[in-house]
């Protein structure tokens, strides 16, 4: 059984890896109003391959392991019961759904999302490795995001599931700089704030391992992941994770006013700050128009891009009314806001800006169980939020995803961005169930 446990624990690693690489087949795809509907495709990612055979040999784990079942057997009738009614909570919306397939589609990825959650804390893989897992593969996507900035050019490729953009093609995300289209850098991900949304998540990673870390080639290492990882995302030009890094920066910051608990290098995350602020007046004064231009917002795409954030609260207001009670169903809030008004093109028709109201829209009153069960679980883990800096920085890691999710919807529509939250949410939450995985190195 040791043995299975370090295969799945190394295919876990593999699997935060591997997170960003968006290799699909898209086996059903979407139509709205007789014409194509990216927003309504179904696909079968590679990762959820590797997903899924961590889940088979967990199962043969957890039955060849009889300890797991009879550890907290006198709780068990509790979580069984807290488990029964959430499923409830996520079925209900289902059965009332606009499109019940599509729901369906959208409701198997929510559930794979939480049972990685119960996967990763029951396997109990070493949480620094995981971290480095995260922060290498953030690595790897900046390379990839600086050279796209640099040949101005996202190359396609099917196998590695990349549509080809460049600045001249309307509709790609691009900053004006002095006249010029310059284009905003992808990585692998779909848009550039999803990449920018990953890259600030590995960017506070990286600081946390290294104000917890001794060793001077981990150092060398996270420094160099910090660096490129910065400029990737400053090319990223993301407003929300900008705005979101300062803040967790802040945070990280404030950290020892907050706790006794002395860093074993206190000074890292001034260091790593210092560095950020640094590169990005580097950056800044090498392409002085690049980052203010998508600041100002006197600017016609910028002035696009707030009027019709602010136009789906608006849109949205008439949904709530309509489905208040049982949602849209997962999935389905662009149908019903199709069915609201059908006049528009397609392009139209996408999730509401914001993944923390979003679910309200789609699972109705029955998301309130949700947040109810959100609000248990922090008053039980508050009071120890601050008993090691790796748990006090993946709190902040979850607020940055909270920050985030205000200005927009990926964390919650797309597969990417909820196994993403998945896998924060269970490092987090394994720091309070395994201490010698939250003590520095």
């Amino acid at each position: 059984m040791q043995l299975l446990k370090t295969i799945i624990t190394w295919l876990i690693y593999t699997f935060i890896l591997l997170l960003p690489w968006q290799t699909r087949l898209i086996y059903q795809y979407g139509e709205l109003n007789g014409q194509p509907w990216e927003g309504g495709n179904q696909a079968l990612y590679g990762t959820e391959l590797l997903l899924g055979i961590i889940f088979i040999l967990c199962i043969i784990y957890l039955i060849g392991n009889r300890k797991l079942w009879s550890k907290n057997n006198a709780g068990r009738g509790v979580r069984l019961s807290v488990a029964a009614g959430v499923f409830l909570c996520l079925l209900i919306p289902v059965l009332f759904s606009i499109n019940k397939d599509f729901a369906i589609y959208k409701l198997s990825q929510i559930i794979m999302a939480i049972a990685l959650v119960f996967t990763i804390l029951m396997i109990k893989p070493d949480q620094r490795k995981a971290m480095f897992a995260m922060v290498l593969s953030g690595f790897i996507q900046s390379l990839l995001a600086i050279y796209q900035f640099i040949s101005q050019t996202v190359f396609a490729s099917k196998w590695l599931g990349m549509a080809g953009q460049t600045p001249e093609i309307p509709g790609v995300p691009v900053v004006i700089n002095n006249g010029e289209r310059l284009l905003r850098v992808f990585g692998s991900l779909p848009q550039p704030n999803i990449l920018a949304g990953f890259l600030t998540i590995a960017i506070i990673i990286t600081v946390i391992l290294l104000a917890t870390g001794k060793s001077r080639r981990e150092a060398a290492f996270l420094y160099a992941a910090l660096t490129v990882n910065t400029v990737a995302l400053y090319f990223t030009a993301s407003r929300s994770a900008l705005v979101t890094l300062l803040i967790s920066l802040i945070l990280l910051l404030l950290y020892k006013l907050k706790t006794r608990h002395k860093l074993p290098t206190e000074s890292a995350v001034r260091n790593a700050t210092i560095l950020i602020l640094i590169l990005f007046a580097i950056l800044n004064l090498s392409w002085p128009g690049y980052l203010s231009g998508r600041l100002n917002t006197a600017d016609r795409l910028n002035q696009t891009s707030t009027s019709e954030r602010l136009a789906g609260y608006h849109d949205a207001l008439p949904v709530l009314k309509s489905y208040w009670l049982t949602g849209t169903g997962p999935g389905n809030y662009a149908l019903a806001l199709f069915r609201q008004s059908e006049h528009h093109p397609n392009y139209y028709y996408q999730p509401l800006h914001n993944a923390i109201v979003l679910p309200f829209l789609e699972f109705g009153i029955w998301n309130l169980g949700f947040w109810i069960l959100t609000i248990f679980i922090f008053k039980k883990i508050k009071s120890r939020l601050f008993e090691s800096p790796t748990t006090a920085g993946l709190s902040v890691v979850m607020v940055s995803i909270l920050i985030i999710s205000l200005f927009d919807h990926y964390f919650y529509t797309q597969y990417f961005g909820l196994i993403l939250t998945a896998v924060t949410c269970a490092l987090f939450f394994q720091g309070f169930e395994d201490k010698q995985n939250i003590t520095p190195q």
